[in-house]
């Protein structure tokens, strides 16, 4: 694989990545566990189809990597969580999120991550508009901050500024790649989701997933301090 990005988002391929996918638009404003309780449930559910996922949340909240320390100290009335993915911390007070859960049917699910991540990003800088681009050199060896002002390989940024505008985590599993996207940008959230999912699938159907109180409940917890 080659170790520059541009190569890599170079060589995407413009045919979509899937035949058909599943949107689901989660209008239900839910707490930071519970927004991360779903994810993890999503990811162990058999799925035939790609789902996409873009929620809301309901509180002011900012998420810690999975492997990351819990902060020592958080403003008044913000809520901690930690997520499934890796990576550093997001302030979601200031952005907006979307999950996309692949069976490891798929190819895609199967690439190398940054790979998956180009081909992802590539969609979403395409919805962002033209000022925008997938960054294809290193700008932050260590993660130690904030993911929303310190961009890496992968992540889109403004062309003129520089400005980190989308980044995302990966977690795989047996099964599927669950991939957390972030976006710093004026978008509204539901044309945000059909528009991606148009972009990567040749077509797509809008779900609404029941989750089971109590799985929920017990995934939830896993994320909370």
């Amino acid at each position: 694989m080659p170790d520059d990005v541009s190569c890599l988002i170079s060589s995407v391929s413009s045919e979509k990545e899937f035949t058909e996918l599943e949107l689901w638009d989660d209008q239900v404003a839910r707490s930071a566990a519970e927004c991360m309780g779903i994810d993890s449930y999503l990811a162990k559910l058999t799925r035939k189809a790609p789902l996409l996922r873009v929620y809301r949340w309901s509180e002011p909240a900012i998420s810690i990597g999975y492997f990351s320390d819990w902060p020592q100290s958080l403003d008044t009335g913000v809520t901690c969580v930690r997520r499934i993915t890796g990576g550093g911390l997001v302030d979601h007070r200031e952005c907006f999120t979307y999950t996309l859960i692949i069976p490891r049917t798929f190819s895609l699910a199967r690439r190398p991550a940054r790979e998956s991540y180009c081909v992802i990003h590539k969609a979403v800088a395409e919805i962002l508009g033209n000022h925008t681009q997938v960054l294809s050199e290193d700008s932050s060896a260590e993660r130690k901050g904030l993911c929303a002002s310190e961009a890496v390989l992968g992540d889109i940024v403004c062309r003129d500024t520089g400005k980190k505008l989308a980044g995302a985590g990966q977690k795989r599993t047996r099964d599927v790649l669950l991939h957390q996207g972030c976006v710093w940008a004026e978008v509204n959230l539901s044309e945000f989701g059909r528009s991606l999912a148009s972009l990567l699938a040749e077509n797509y159907q809008e779900v609404c997933i029941s989750v089971d109180e109590n799985d929920l409940r017990d995934e939830s917890d896993r994320f909370s301090h």
